[in-house]
C-alpha cells in the first residue's frame, strides 16, 4: 500500500520531533524553554487586550517597556517581519517620484517599497571581499558623492549587518546623510541581538540612524515574522510612519506573535545577561576549536581588511564556514543534513551560513564541530572547476526605473538569448533575497554567467522559470 503523503502540519510535527538540530532561524531554535503554547493565547482584540494599531492599554505598556529596553525614542512591534517595517519606513518618508539612495545589496522588500511608491533609485555598491566573495561594507564617501551629485536624495537605506555579519560604519554614514539633511534607514534585521552584549557590534540605533528595523525572530527567541522598529525623532515624519505601519500589517495582528515578542523582551530584561554570557562562551569555544580544522575555515574579523572593504565590525554570531575547494556549500549543507541531521541556514558557492542565537545549546555547537572534523577525514569528489570564479553582483546598466519597467509589457525568453535585453522582473538568490537583476536593468553576459553558476552549484534562483527569464517586450523597449 502506498504511504499517504503528509500534509504541511504533519510534516512540521514530524520534523519537530526529530533529532534535527536547527542552525537556522527562528532564534528560539525550537527550544521549549521559550515556553509559549500558541493555541491557548490565540485571540482577537477582545476587552482588556488592546489594539496594536491604536494602543492605549497593555500593548502600549509593552511598547514603552520595549523603548526603555532598547533606548529608542519610540519602538513599534511588527508582525509582518522586517519586510513590513521596511515598506512602512520607505513609504512614509518618501513621496511618489522622489529619489532614494540604497545599497545595492538591500533586501527585496526595499525594492518593493521603491516599486510601490514609484521612486527613482540610485545605488551605492559594497565592495566584494575578494578572498571570500562576500559583500563588504558601505562607504560613506560613496554616499556623500551620490548625495552631492543628486541633491534631491533625502532618504538613504543600507543593510547592516549583512547576511554574513558584515557591519558598516553607520555612525559616519549617519553624519554624512544628516549633513545633507537626509534620513538614514538601516535594515538591521540580522542584528536584533546587538543591543544586549558588547561581544557583538553596536546597534545602528546607538550610532545615529533615524529608523532601525530588526527581525527579532532571526537572532532572538521569537516566532517567525516577529520584528521591532525603532526611531530617533527629529528628522522623520513619525505620524506618517505610524499610519503606514497600519497599512503594511494585518488589521488582525497575531496575538501569538505579539506575545512572543513580549516574552522575548521580558526574557532579555530578566535573564539576558546570564544567557548572553553562556552564548558568548559557546561561540568562543566554537571559534577556538574550529581553528584546528584544515579543510574548513570559519570567517573571523581578523580575516577582513576593514579599511579596504569599508567594514566597521563583524558579527561573530554568524558562522560562515568556508570549504577549502573540496566541497561546494550546497554539498556541505546536504552532508550535514543527511548524515548528521544538522540543518544550516543557507548554502552558497563554497561556504555555508550557520545561524546561532542565545537559545542554542552547547550540544548543538559540539555536534557541528564533530561533523566538520569527520567530514575532513572522509574523501569527497573534487569540484574544483566550480571555484575558478567567484559569485558577484554585477553593476548593471539601469535603463528604466523599476516601476516603469514593471508597467511595460513583458515576454519570457530563454536565458541564453536574453543578452542585451531589459529585465522585466527580479532575479534573486533566496536566501537571502538580494536581487541579481531588477526590472529595468540591461541583462549582460556577466549576469547570465552568474545565474548559470548558481544553477550549476544548486543554489536557489528565483525569477528563472524552465530556463526562461522575463524581459521587457521588444515593442516596448525603446532603449
Amino acid at each position: 500500500m502506498k504511504k499517504k503523503k503528509n500534509n504541511l502540519y504533519q510534516s512540521l510535527k514530524e520534523y519537530g520531533e526529530s533529532d534535527a538540530y536547527p542552525f537556522h532561524m527562528p532564534g528560539h531554535k525550537r527550544n521549549m524553554d521559550f515556553g509559549i503554547d500558541p493555541v491557548s493565547i490565540d485571540i482577537t482584540e477582545i476587552e482588556d487586550f488592546d489594539n496594536l494599531h491604536a494602543p492605549c492599554g497593555i500593548i502600549k505598556e509593552e511598547l514603552i517597556k520595549a523603548k526603555n529596553l532598547y533606548g529608542s525614542d519610540e519602538s513599534f512591534f511588527m508582525v509582518n517581519g522586517s519586510s513590513g517595517g521596511l515598506l512602512s519606513a520607505i513609504s512614509s518618508q518618501c513621496r511618489e517620484n522622489d529619489t532614494i539612495l540604497i545599497a545595492r545589496n538591500c533586501h527585496k522588500a526595499v525594492y518593493n517599497g521603491i516599486f510601490l511608491n514609484k521612486l527613482n533609485v540610485e545605488y551605492v555598491y559594497p565592495k566584494v571581499i575578494e578572498e571570500f566573495n562576500i559583500f563588504g561594507g558601505i562607504s560613506k564617501d560613496d554616499i556623500k558623492e551620490k548625495m552631492e551629485k543628486n541633491p534631491s536624495i533625502k532618504v538613504v537605506v543600507i543593510t547592516s549587518p549583512t547576511y554574513e555579519g558584515i557591519v558598516s560604519d553607520v555612525e559616519t554614514i549617519a553624519k554624512t546623510v544628516h549633513e545633507k539633511e537626509g534620513i538614514l534607514i538601516v535594515d538591521e534585521a540580522h542584528g536584533a541581538h546587538f543591543n544586549f552584549s558588547d561581544f557583538f557590534p553596536k546597534s545602528a540605533l546607538d550610532l545615529g540612524a533615524d529608523i532601525v528595523i530588526q527581525s527579532l525572530h532571526k537572532t532572538l527567541p521569537a516566532f517567525t515574522q516577529s520584528g521591532i522598529l525603532h526611531i530617533r525623532k527629529g528628522n522623520i515624519d513619525v505620524e506618517r510612519l505610524r499610519e503606514y505601519l497600519g497599512i503594511f500589517q494585518s488589521s488582525s495582528p497575531s496575538y501569538i506573535l505579539m506575545a512572543g515578542i513580549s516574552n522575548c523582551l521580558e526574557l532579555l530584561r530578566k535573564e539576558g545577561k546570564k544567557l548572553f554570557e553562556i552564548y558568548e562562551n559557546n561561540l568562543r569555544f566554537f571559534y577556538e576549536k574550529e581553528s584546528e580544522l584544515k579543510k574548513f575555515h570559519l570567517l573571523n574579523k581578523k580575516d577582513l581588511d576593514l579599511k579596504k572593504y569599508d567594514i566597521f565590525d563583524f558579527d561573530k554570531s554568524k558562522l560562515n564556514i568556508f570549504s577549502d575547494n573540496f566541497l561546494t556549500g550546497k554539498e556541505m549543507g546536504d552532508i550535514l543534513r543527511r548524515k548528521y541531521h544538522i540543518e544550516i541556514e543557507a548554502s552558497f558557492k563554497n561556504y555555508i551560513i550557520a545561524m546561532t542565537s542565545v537559545m542554542d545549546k552547547k550540544e548543538g555547537f559540539d555536534r557541528l564541530l564533530m561533523a566538520l572534523f569527520e567530514m575532513e577525514k572522509n574523501e569527497y569528489s573534487s569540484k574544483e572547476s566550480l571555484f575558478n570564479k567567484g559569485f558577484s553582483y554585477p553593476e548593471n546598466e539601469k535603463v528604466y526605473e523599476i516601476y516603469k519597467a514593471k508597467e511595460m509589457k513583458s515576454d519570457w525568453t530563454f536565458l541564453e538569448n536574453s543578452t542585451g535585453k531589459i529585465s522585466g522582473d527580479y532575479v534573486y538568490l533566496y536566501p537571502p533575497g538580494l536581487p541579481v537583476l531588477t526590472p529595468g536593468e540591461r541583462i549582460s553576459k556577466k549576469v547570465i554567467d552568474e545565474i548559470r553558476l548558481c544553477e550549476k552549484i544548486g543554489l536557489k534562483i528565483i525569477g528563472i522559470k524552465e530556463g526562461k527569464i522575463c524581459v521587457v517586450a521588444d515593442k516596448e523597449d525603446k532603449s
